[in-house]
């Protein structure tokens, strides 16, 4: 179950429609503290996705240096993306 969670969230990253991109994402307020969905490759300036922690309105800083990249929001506890509009 924890295992099939984590696919869908990455296959939900992968299907994001504009690339590159930064992904912020919201934990549920009950949820597995022993699941981490934020994980990223070691050549960030080429990644296709940036998955970060959402640190409410700190994310601003993160989204005005991510030169380019559209910004996005993921709420475990209802499992959508959708973009954020700076």
């Amino acid at each position: 179950r924890v295992a099939s969670h984590t696919v869908q969230f990455r296959s939900g990253v992968a299907a994001l429609p504009k690339v590159p991109n930064v992904v912020f994402v919201r934990y549920a307020p009950q949820r597995n503290m022993h699941l981490s969905l934020v994980a990223n490759a070691g050549d960030l300036d080429h990644a296709a996705s940036w998955i970060v922690h959402d640190r409410g309105a700190e994310d601003l800083a993160l989204i005005a240096r991510a030169r380019g990249r559209t910004p996005y929001l993921y709420d475990e506890a209802s499992g959508e993306f959708r973009e954020i509009v700076p």
